[in-house]
């Protein structure tokens, strides 16, 4: 029988002479670490016309009073950038400045309508859409 080359090496995180009960307590600090490194992204709650920047990730429509009209950057700008633009309230339309998919100036018509996006550095392509 071959024995192998070389020796599985110990995790890194494992103490010589540490009870095994002691030894856990790396991972929730890494994990915790982890997390708060995680960037997180304000809900932005919008009434009028809105034009998303680099910081935006959720968009919430609020077309009470008037229609909203959020314009898209051109996606060559915004490569990477996903979008979640959702109705919440009102019943004007939310129109989307923008071609995405192919679709001119989409238009979310009814509440909890939503639509996500994300630039490929080319176009605006449709990720998901609930309506």
């Amino acid at each position: 029988m071959a024995t192998p080359a070389t020796a599985i090496a110990r995790p890194p995180y494992h103490k010589r002479d540490v009870p095994t009960a002691y030894d856990h307590g790396w991972w929730v600090t890494e994990l915790g670490n982890i997390q708060r490194a995680i960037p997180t992204f304000p809900i932005k709650r919008v009434t009028t016309l809105y034009t998303p920047t680099v910081i935006d990730r959720t968009i919430t429509c609020d077309c009470t009073t008037a229609a909203v009209v959020i314009g898209l950057q051109p996606a060559q700008r915004q490569q990477g950038l996903e979008l979640v633009i959702k109705k919440v309230a009102g019943s004007f339309p939310v129109t989307i400045v923008g071609t995405i998919d192919g679709v001119t100036d989409p238009t979310l018509p009814n509440i909890y309508d939503s639509i996500t996006i994300q630039s490929d550095g080319q176009e605006w392509i449709k990720v998901a859409s609930n309506p």
